[in-house]
């Protein structure tokens, strides 16, 4: 028997027709050969659907790739504007608190202003001294205006450049606290250092006009002592004679 041949065995009852007796039954086993139902008539079907099925894996394993790659990208994209977002947020946020203390500071600064106005205005000064203080902190304040504008605001009012100078001044208090911490203090040493300096040339200097003063006063002296007439006799100075206990006392001279 091939082993590759297929049987039906199909099991029956049979009449037996050989003068078999009908009350007996015997099983009959017929077995008869049938041909597979074949679905490749040819090997490079196989190969071909095989190849087929090595493709469709090979693009669901790119295609699962790729879209790991993209989940991949776009977690890291969204870290990415996360972090950005809340470093924003933080610089907005230190901004804002930064505002809020240079109004608050703009506050403070014109209630004290208006403290000032009205105890200038109530009578404390004479109205010829409030001429002199006004004109004097007039020229102050233009001097001010020119250090850092130039001659563009000579026409300017007083109160205008004082406007105008407060302005500035509120933009170098926002830069100087969005300047880093470390380069302040280091601007802050080197201003110490400067001051220090100052203070030391102010005191050798001071110093040293003492000691010229001194020399000067003791160059007077001399010239006094030298102008003095040399034929006194002791008897007519009086600091040639000392009093100790009762009795007088005479210096001696040298000759």
């Amino acid at each position: 028997m091939r082993s590759d041949t297929f049987y039906a065995i199909s099991f029956t009852w049979c009449q037996s027709s050989l003068n078999v007796d009908l009350s007996k039954g015997s099983l009959c086993v017929c077995i008869t050969p049938q041909e597979p139902e074949l679905f490749f008539t040819d090997p490079q079907q196989l190969l071909d659907l095989l190849t087929d099925l090595e493709k469709q894996n090979l693009t669901l394993i790119q295609n699962s790739r790729e879209t790991e790659e993209t989940m991949e990208e776009f977690k890291h994209t969204l870290v990415n504007t996360r972090n950005k977002m809340d470093q924003e947020t933080e610089q907005l946020t230190q901004q804002i608190d930064i505002i809020t203390h240079a109004i608050q500071r703009e506050k403070d600064t014109a209630a004290e202003l208006e403290l000032k106005s009205r105890l200038f205005s109530f009578g404390k000064y004479k109205a010829e001294d409030q001429d002199v203080m006004l004109e004097a902190l007039g020229r102050k304040v233009a001097e001010v205006y020119r250090s850092y504008a130039g001659e563009s605001g000579a026409n300017l009012t007083t109160l205008q450049m004082l406007t105008n100078i407060e302005g500035r001044l509120g933009e170098l208090l926002e830069n100087v606290e969005l300047v880093p911490k470390d380069r302040v203090l280091m601007a802050e040493r080197a201003k110490e250092k400067e001051r220090r300096l100052r203070l030391r040339e102010e005191k050798v200097r001071v110093q040293k006009m003492q000691q010229e003063e001194r020399l000067r006063k003791a160059l007077e002296r001399a010239q006094a002592n030298t102008k003095r007439p040399v034929n006194q006799t002791p008897n007519n100075t009086k600091h040639n004679t000392l009093n100790v206990g009762d009795r007088p006392y005479k210096r001696k001279h040298h000759t």
